[in-house]
């Protein structure tokens, strides 16, 4: 079928085609200089007299799959790979409801600034064009937040690596530490950062500015006390599902390719399987908020779902919790040494501890969102920034159905399966997505309450307070590397000098 299509995509050649019609000369200067993107150099010199000789330094948070993983005890990097298809080499332990306890031998050790899966394949850029524009055209240097230099406390960009396999309240209280620890170091109690957060890297600096590195998700109605927002001046989030992501659900359900997207279906490399991501508690906390979670069915029309329920994903098999099989070693291992038996016994024992850690997960989960919509006022002192996309049709919701062969209910986050004419089709699309990057709705990304009142607090807010969204044709993981972005996100952290 033929699918709606959110991108602009006019080319070159239509440009010269108007050019060749429209211009008086056929040289026309406007025709031939025609930019597509803006010039980062001409506008950000080095030397620049305008530049701020002491800027706030800057922490860059990257988002799910930024930071790199690797073994402590054997040194190898397991992340990224070219096939991480096995559940045990990235799965983490769900033994206890305690996440904190669930640990591995893997750590986060830096930033992805570029990627090369193999000797023959390209290398792709992760993160790289955007620490080159703050070095290049920012005026800043890299830091370590580990070991800063004596003059780290301006002008100076750091990275926040962090497991983001783990749950996002722990990445938030270790950037806490770090965050303490910097300013110890430097000996610059008052000291105010500069947060730069792509996609679920957002919500990490989110909760860290309302709570700090506090866990409140135990209480009932958490209430924020903006004791991380003390620290920071600016926080810049591209990509971050504020509401949540639909994309969340299919990869708990599916798995994850950093090579698919809605319009090109190829799974073959980076194909993180459904059994490893079940044992992520960050997965689960990426999910739509209940309000904002969308379900139709074959008509098109809206369900109710409540999304965080176990018997949910009981129910329509979403989960890995509900599809219980051995590894094929440990199974044979069964089988030689004691039986059938034992087989049947240690699958209902894996079920068993993979329901307790699926409830214990969307539990956690509903706890986390109550505490990043928990409404206050947005301190005057932190400045918000939103980046975005919203030319890429983007999955806001999924389709429920009842498959009429077998009687099976089905979950579909693509429409090649529903039954009808182009018309039929096109409406289920329409239906099922909007205007975003991909990955996270335009919707999602505003999908933050300041104030009881949420739509006046935020029409409130971007009149008053310093908040600020800015868009772009981009796909989510491209955000960081975008030029336009690149040239706004510098113009907000430098002022209005230029």
């Amino acid at each position: 079928m033929s699918k709606v299509k959110y991108r602009n995509s006019r080319t070159s050649l239509s440009i010269l085609i108007f050019c060749l019609l429209t211009s008086a000369s056929l040289f026309s200067a406007a025709c031939i200089s025609k930019a597509t993107h803006p010039n980062l150099p001409r506008s950000f010199p080095a030397q620049n007299p305008l530049t701020p000789k002491s800027k706030n330094p800057v922490i860059l948070i990257p988002g799910v799959l930024g930071s790199a993983l690797v073994n402590r005890r054997t040194g190898e990097k397991v992340w990224p790979g070219l096939f991480v298809s096995d559940a045990d080499t990235m799965a983490l332990p769900i033994a206890s409801t305690n996440f904190a306890e669930n640990t591995d031998e893997l750590v986060a050790t830096e930033i992805l600034e570029t990627v090369k899966f193999g000797r023959l394949l390209p290398e792709i850029s992760v993160y790289d064009s955007l620490l080159t524009a703050l070095e290049r055209y920012g005026g800043y240097r890299r830091g370590n937040l580990d070991a800063p230099n004596d003059d780290g406390d301006h002008d100076t960009f750091y990275v926040f690596a962090y497991d983001w396999r783990r749950d996002n309240v722990e990445s938030a209280a270790l950037l806490a530490q770090k965050i303490t620890a910097l300013k110890q170091k430097l000996g610059k109690p008052d000291l105010r950062f500069d947060i730069v957060a792509h996609s679920m890297g957002g919500l990490v600096a989110r909760y860290y500015a309302m709570y700090g590195g506090r866990d409140v998700l135990k209480a009932a109605a958490p209430k924020p006390d903006w004791s991380g927002a003390r620290h920071l001046n600016k926080l810049i989030m591209l990509g971050t599902p504020n509401a949540g992501s639909m994309d969340a659900l299919r990869t708990l359900v599916l798995g994850y390719s950093i090579t698919e997207t809605n319009r090109l279906r190829i799974s073959l490399l980076n194909k993180l399987n459904r059994e490893m991501i079940f044992t992520s508690p960050s997965a689960y906390e990426l999910l739509p908020r209940n309000a904002s979670a969308r379900f139709i069915d074959a008509r098109l029309a809206p369900l109710q779902v409540d999304l965080l329920d176990p018997e949910t994903w009981k129910k329509y098999k979403w989960s890995a919790a509900f599809n219980v099989t051995l590894e094929r070693a440990a199974r044979r291992t069964l089988q030689k040494e004691q039986g059938a038996d034992s087989v049947a016994g240690a699958t209902k024992q894996l079920a068993a501890e993979r329901e307790q850690f699926l409830r214990a997960a969307l539990a956690r989960a509903a706890a986390f969102h109550r505490a990043l919509d928990a409404t206050s006022a947005l301190p005057d002192s932190l400045r918000l920034y939103l980046f975005g996309g919203d030319c890429e049709a983007t999955l806001d919701a999924a389709l429920l159905i009842t498959d009429k062969k077998t009687g099976e209910l089905q979950t579909l986050f693509q429409t090649a399966r529903v039954i009808g004419n182009s018309e039929t089709q096109r409406k289920a699309f329409n239906a099922m997505f909007a205007p975003g990057d991909g990955r996270v709705t335009r919707r999602s990304l505003f999908g933050i309450k300041l104030e009881p009142d949420a739509e006046t607090s935020q029409l409130r807010a971007m009149k008053q307070k310093p908040f600020q969204a800015t868009f772009d044709c981009e796909l989510h993981g491209d955000l960081p590397l975008n030029l336009r972005i690149q040239n706004n996100l510098l113009t907000m952290l430098l002022g209005n000098s230029y």
